[in-house]
């Protein structure tokens, strides 16, 4: 299991030398699915991160497999009070077990921010943005959906990427 997940944003060519520079690491490029200049770099190897801002992460679960991470990849972050944020976890860890069934599902995390924020993350990587939207847009999901509106006690906040394949 991946102990740890972080990730820097920032343009391509900003980018691109760390994945020359750190060749020992698993690095994952990734493009922003609504905008494709803005960029993101995942760091999959597990170690301490090399990025000076990077946005650091505690694995809490992992279902399937992050080896090929991608193509599609779907973030989603809450940061809530203690007992919204209990039961949010209860329901996206049975969630995250029960994706292992869902047609374009390749992997997900479940993960909390290492730095002040405290924020949840559920991160699922998908085979295409169509079993993602059936996902999204399902049943399944739908317990997810109360923990999804913005509010004073709680953010909500969910980014595509797609795998660059350059």
């Amino acid at each position: 299991m991946l102990s740890q997940l972080s990730y820097t944003s920032g343009s391509k060519s900003i980018l691109e030398p760390f994945i020359k520079n750190y060749s020992d690491r698993h690095l994952v490029m990734t493009m922003d699915a609504s905008n494709q200049n803005r960029c993101t770099l995942f760091d999959l190897s597990g170690k301490e991160p090399i990025f000076s801002t990077p946005i650091r992460f505690t694995t809490l679960q992992q279902n399937g497999s992050l080896t090929s991470f991608g193509p599609f990849i779907h973030l989603e972050s809450y940061h809530l009070d203690t007992d919204p944020e209990k039961l949010l976890l209860k329901h996206a860890s049975q969630l995250l077990d029960d994706l292992t069934n869902q047609p374009g599902f390749n992997g997900g995390l479940l993960l909390r921010n290492q730095d002040h924020t405290g924020a949840i993350i559920m991160l699922t990587t998908w085979e295409n943005a169509g079993s993602l939207s059936n996902w999204t847009e399902g049943s399944s999901a739908r317990v997810l959906r109360e923990f999804q509106t913005p509010g004073p006690q709680n953010t909500f906040y969910h980014q595509d990427y797609f795998v660059d394949q350059n």
